[in-house]
């Protein structure tokens, strides 16, 4: 979500320059009772006053469709049953725990609803009570943790508004038709400012100020509580009154001072019940949160959102009364489908992430609006299944951030913004739009509490073992492995093979700015990585179309490279230089890794200079989001995944650039993996010896994963097979991959459960003091990474294919000159597997003779049948078989 700008547009502000105030949500504070500046709060609902969609269950359970309300849940039950269940809830609805959780979320302000027949009952009322103990808690809890608790009278006798919220669901509220109820309701406030010492007293709920007759003895209620207030043993304390869902103009000037003090005005703000509301667009609700800014900065009384919520429709089950539908689904009688219900209420497991984006964007504008009051008061903290309106599974799923007064907790980034010109401005927050700063926090809280986890010596053991026999296979079985090649040949000649390269770093290790996959590692033909990958592809495509009688041209492996910011021009220019080495251009398809901001180590996002974000790539962990991602900003409709469509793409082999063996497409593999009905499989080499610092493919809890070096022990990593004398964990990492495509469609559902890697270095930055460029000489930040091989432990039918190191995996790592893992022994290891081609055809190459073939000649070593007897005593590339007898 591009949280900065769609804010600032959200709410009509004119010029980027407001941007700063926006996010500062403490100016123009009115301080209230406490010294609190602003009200942030959340309401208590469906505890000591019930409602059937707050706890369904609670309803469900007393199988009488006709208990409705707290009314009807005394006088349709047994009451002794009756009080059993409301004292178990109560008990275990809200908890010390909960006050507790509600003061670590930055809140300051609890409001407690509670009805009239707590305090007292006549004429053969049928309310249950025991409720009073339980409000004597909350404000010993809100005490005890730094809540400020509003008590909010919300039901009176016959109901000031007829919903189940009033304690009784009524065709019409009845409280102003009768004086008594008017007096036992002012009874009922005069015994709770004397007996129980709350800042803010909330003498009515809602009062039905629409209907005839209501709303003329509401507002003298209001002076009448008021006066009784004033005269109680807590007479200093604020007097909350509701607006009676009246225009807050026509209540200006209404009890105001100096007759009447430490009065605010109570507004309610949902957008949910009725018709015109629920079809109402997603930015529509927006913009109507945003017009009511003059509204409420205006009234000439301390003001609050007492109730609202980010919920945009009626969805939640009983919201509209138990037994009722919804206006949205069209089950609300009287009510026209506008869409259906399903992943907008319940749990939050069901929600979309984009459901979830609005979710945040919507709580995010309406809580800076109502702070142009004096604040607001969520409602609820908890509903039993109605994800979209707790504060508390806001919290857990990340669209309601852990700190309420700076959403994001990223307001340093508008350090600088009063010397930033227009145009600087405008690039800080193009890139806050595309970092989405929400989804950084989250994945920086759960890399840290994965590290810890992990780092934790008093945890759960977590177990981790080697691969279980029958789990991998090896393609030193030259039986299965011709029997692999050929289902996965025949898949290629089917066209239903793409590639994924990822090949998003820079050679700066090879003393080389240019992408990683441009570079020449020493061969007589000097062709780059990237060349050798593309004439690969091209070779086998024509293996492919000779071995099933294809014509020629006619198959085609889509080959999808993954850039990075800093790469993808120079790779996509690259590639023209060269005539995407004879690949047709329209099957070369580019998109772009993705980056994430880098972190101070207290998760704050560091900046590079006053309007530049330091970034970094996400990891080549980044390539699942990368595939669903736009391929360019120029082609915004199309996306890796939705060409793999297009295509009919059903399997997908992906690695890195830096390997001068990789056999791209590999049919064996690909063939392996098909068999195993795999959904996704790796490719490893037998580790060279126990300490060689690589991570192995192994169960960790009884799951796939990879495990690092650092993590097993000693004796682990010298365990060795009884039978065999292998190492048992043994399967090195090669980052080389097989995917369905239907698997890579499935990974965004499991992909935020992943935890990002820390990886901590040194970040150059400004100095946040004096706006000087610092560069650090020990690290001082953190980079977040996603590893490729995080997805494993997701993955229902995983497979695991052995390959020998020397024919497939020598990794381009170091500088010239290291001795491992360098340009050197990469020309070294690709030269010497040229030679056992052409001695495995039955040539003789002698000692000191380097020969190079060209892919376009072999694959992987066929097609050189013709070698067979002959000597070759001289060096050479050939890039055709007959080039090869200038050599004998």
């Amino acid at each position: 979500m591009a949280l900065y700008r769609s804010l600032l547009a959200a709410c009509c502000l004119a010029t980027f320059s407001f941007a700063a105030p926006l996010l500062d949500l403490s100016v123009n504070i009115h301080v209230g009772s406490g010294g609190i500046d602003k009200v942030r709060g959340v309401n208590l609902g469906g505890w000591l006053v019930l409602e059937p969609w707050i706890t369904p269950t609670l309803f469900d359970k007393t199988g009488n469709p006709d208990i409705v309300d707290e009314y009807t849940f005394g006088k349709l039950q047994d009451p002794d049953v009756a009080l059993d269940a409301l004292k178990e809830h109560w008990d275990t609805w809200i908890t010390e725990q909960d006050f507790i959780d509600i003061a670590n979320a930055g809140l300051n302000t609890v409001r407690v609803p509670i009805g009239y027949w707590a305090f007292e009952v006549s004429n053969g009322e049928p309310y249950i009570q025991g409720q009073i103990p339980y409000l004597r808690k909350a404000l010993e809890w809100g005490n005890a943790h730094g809540l400020q608790v509003i008590i909010d009278l919300h039901g009176a006798p016959e109901s000031q508004n007829g919903y189940d919220n009033s304690g009784q669901r009524r065709n019409a509220p009845g409280w102003h038709l009768n004086q008594t109820n008017i007096d036992r309701t002012t009874a009922v406030v005069a015994r709770i400012a004397n007996e129980f010492d709350a800042p803010i007293y909330a003498p009515l709920n809602e009062p039905a100020g629409y209907i005839d007759g209501v709303l003329e003895p509401t507002l003298q209620y209001w002076k009448d509580a008021y006066a009784v207030i004033r005269n109680s043993s807590h007479s200093e304390a604020k007097v909350l009154i509701h607006d009676a869902f009246q225009n807050l103009t026509s209540l200006q000037r209404f009890m105001t001072p100096p007759e009447f003090q430490n009065v605010a005005m109570d507004k309610h703000i949902y957008q949910v019940f009725s018709d015109a509301e629920n079809q109402r667009s997603e930015e529509e609700h927006i913009q109507f949160a945003c017009n009511l800014t003059e509204q409420l900065s205006t009234f000439d009384l301390e003001l609050y959102v007492g109730e609202w919520a980010p919920a945009k429709t009626d969805c939640a089950k009983y919201l509209n009364g138990r037994g009722k539908g919804a206006r949205y689904d069209g089950t609300f009688e009287g009510s026209s489908k506008i869409g259906s219900c399903e992943g907008l209420t319940g749990s939050a497991n069901t929600f979309s992430e984009d459901y979830k984006t609005f979710l945040r964007k919507y709580w995010e504008v309406q809580t800076i609006t109502y702070e142009k009051a004096d604040g607001w008061i969520q409602w609820t903290w908890k509903a039993e299944n109605a994800d979209e309106w707790s504060y508390q599974a806001g919290l857990a799923n990340g669209w309601i951030p852990k700190n309420p007064t700076d959403p994001a907790s990223q307001g340093h980034l508008f350090k600088f913004w009063p010397q930033l010109s227009e145009s600087e401005r405008k690039s800080l927050l193009d890139q806050l739009d595309a970092l989405d700063i929400e989804r950084v926090n989250r994945i920086y809280q759960k890399a840290l509490s994965a590290e810890a986890e992990t780092n934790d010596p008093k945890g759960p053991p977590v177990s981790i073992e080697p691969l279980p026999k029958g789990a991998s296979e090896s393609i030193k079985d030259e039986a299965k492995q011709k029997e692999w090649r050929k289902i996965g040949l025949e898949a290629v000649s089917r066209g239903e093979v793409g590639v994924l390269l990822m090949a998003g770093g820079q050679g700066t290790r090879l003393g080389s700015s240019a992408p990683k996959g441009c570079y020449d590692i020493g061969l007589p033909s000097h062709k780059s990585l990237f060349q050798y990958q593309a004439e690969r592809i091209a070779r086998l495509q024509t293996v492919a179309e000779k071995e099933f009688g294809k014509a020629t041209g006619s198959v085609i492996i889509p080959w999808y490279v993954m850039t990075s910011g800093p790469t993808r021009r120079d790779t996509e220019d690259f590639f023209s230089k060269h005539s995407h080495f004879g690949l047709d251009p329209k099957n070369v398809i580019f998109f772009e890794q993705g980056t994430l901001p880098c972190l101070t180590m207290e998760g704050k996002v560091i900046l590079d200079a006053p309007s530049k974000v330091a970034v970094a790539p996400d990891g080549n962990g980044g390539l699942y989001a990368a595939t669903r991602a736009p391929l360019s900003p120029s082609d915004k409709s199309h996306t890796v995944l939705s060409d793999l469509s297009r295509r009919k793409i059903l399997y997908v082999h992906a690695y890195c650039v830096d390997n001068c063996l990789v056999r791209v497409a590999d049919p064996a593999f690909l063939g392996y993996s098909i068999s195993k009905q795999a959904d996704c499989a790796a490719k490893v080499v037998p580790k060279s010896h126990p300490t060689e610092s690589v991570g192995v493919v192994a169960l960790r809890g009884g799951k796939y994963s990879v495990v690092e070096y650092s993590e097993i022990t000693k004796e682990q990593a010298e365990r060795r097979d009884p039978e065999t004398g292998e190492l048992m964990f043994r399967a090195g990492n090669i980052a080389n991959h097989f995917y369905t495509t239907a698997y890579l469609n499935q990974v965004e559902k499991f992909e935020g459960e992943m935890a990002f890697h820390i990886a901590r270095k040194k970040i150059p930055h400004v100095d946040l003091e004096s706006g000087a460029s610092v560069k650090p000489t020990k690290p001082n930040g953190m980079k977040l990474e996603l590893f490729v091989f995080d997805v494993f432990p997701y993955t229902e039918r995983f497979a695991v294919l052995e390959v020998e190191r020397r024919e497939e995996f020598s990794p381009l790592k170091n500088a010239p000159g290291t001795g491992a893992d360098d340009p050197e022994t990469s020309r070294r290891d690709l030269l010497a597997q040229h030679k056992r081609f052409l001695e495995n055809a039955g040539a003789i190459v002698k000692d000191g003779v380097e020969i190079e073939l060209s892919p376009l000649v072999s694959y992987d070593g066929e097609g050189l049948e013709n070698v067979r007897g002959k000597s070759f005593s001289k060096s050479g590339m050939v890039g055709s078989l007959e080039e090869l007898d200038a050599l004998v």
